[in-house]
């Protein structure tokens, strides 16, 4: 189908040089005018999928994969309507539709703060998704704001990838290799949350 106006415009030039051949110049004429037309077509069809067809399908993928690739059941989901008050430590991936009050850290996965998420805290892992609300600092290697994503403070960064209608508030720090600066210590954190709950 992709092929359909150049086969159309190859078959009206045969019959254009048919007609020619048997001494039909007006016949020939528009047969030519014809077949002409047909691969205008084509190529006006053609060229914006060559030119734009490969891009757009690859934006797609890597949207897809960054947020869709990821099975939920394999990592810790804080359900809309759930506040969690803490910090959470992880290997695996985090997928936040509520409230999170603390800090996250997933060492080997991915943080995806969903759409109606809010996270108030400091956020460390090699990959992070935002669409919905992060607020504190963050460092990630590769970090993509989505639509309708919102980042408020300090984000440290490898690749930076923001949609429109994405908003980042505060600094932003692109570092070349993450992985020396990828520690994070949560310990004063954690001490002064126990002389909180001792008190």
């Amino acid at each position: 189908m992709v092929f359909f106006f150049f086969y159309l415009g190859l078959l009206l030039w045969l019959f254009t040089l048919l007609a020619w051949v048997l001494f039909q110049p007006y016949i020939a004429g528009m047969l030519a005018i014809l077949s002409a037309g047909a691969f205008i077509v084509h190529g006006t069809k053609r060229i914006p999928s060559l030119m734009f067809g490969k891009n757009m399908t690859k934006k797609e993928n890597i949207t897809l994969n960054s947020a869709t690739s990821v099975d939920p059941t394999q990592g810790t989901v804080i359900a809309q309507g759930v506040i969690f008050e803490g910090n959470i430590t992880t290997t695996g991936q985090v997928f936040i539709y509520g409230q999170v009050n603390g800090n996250i850290h997933a060492k080997d996965g991915q943080i995806t703060v969903m759409r109606d998420g809010l996270v108030t805290g400091n956020v460390a892992s090699p990959v992070l998704v935002v669409d919905g609300t992060l607020d504190g600092e963050c460092s990630a290697e590769s970090v993509e704001v989505c639509e309708h994503g919102r980042i408020e403070g300090k984000l440290r960064y490898v690749t930076l990838s923001v949609a429109q209608g994405g908003v980042l508030v505060g600094q932003m720090e692109h570092c070349a290799d993450m992985q020396a600066s990828n520690v994070v210590d949560f310990s004063h954190d954690q001490e002064d949350n126990q002389t909180v709950a001792s008190a």
